[in-house]
């Protein structure tokens, strides 16, 4: 049987727990897909991109920056607020992706195979331009870089939405050694 992976931008603007564009996601194209290959949606894999960003949550004074390591808790906390409408969907769907409890790197096996899926979203909307001001911006903590390589198996699918020049340089060397 497939699996099917999504590597984000699921939805154009994240929005809140109620928002519609999580629907129309499952009802366009979600179920249309499964549907066509014959799986459930445990067989569905998704790594959140920047559009499942609820903006309107970010307080300017509360970004979370490498040069100031943020604790477990304040990376838990910051997801959590962000993504609220994504946790949501997959609470609702029950897609294969993080949860509020495990919001930043997480594992799942199916057939046999490791899907480890990163949450590169810690960074990401740290300036006041936004955007491409990104750019470079997003970041892994050492202990979760170390968690990573520790965990990550020779027979491991791993997704994430943004491609490693999104991520400080630090970062980058440290999920090309994990890979």
């Amino acid at each position: 049987n497939p699996v099917l992976v999504f590597t984000g931008d699921i939805v154009q603007s994240g929005g809140g727990a109620d928002d519609q564009e999580y629907e129309e996601f499952s009802n366009l194209c979600l179920k249309p897909i499964t549907d066509a290959l014959g799986i459930g949606n445990d067989r569905v894999v998704i790594a959140p991109g920047n559009h499942e960003i609820d903006t309107s949550a970010i307080k300017s004074d509360d970004f979370l920056k490498e040069s100031e390591p943020p604790s477990p808790d304040d990376i838990k906390r910051d997801l959590r607020s962000k993504l609220a409408g994504y946790f949501h969907f997959v609470e609702k769907t029950g897609v294969k992706s993080f949860s509020r409890k495990s919001p930043r790197i997480t594992s799942f096996e199916i057939d046999g195979v490791t899907f480890t899926v990163l949450n590169g979203l810690i960074g990401i909307y740290s300036s006041k331009e936004g955007g491409h001001a990104d750019f470079g911006s997003a970041f892994f903590t050492e202990t979760e870089l170390a968690g990573l390589l520790a965990d990550t198996s020779a027979n491991a699918v791993i997704c994430t939405h943004h491609p490693l020049r999104w991520f400080t340089e630090k970062s980058q060397l440290g999920l090309q050694a994990a890979f």
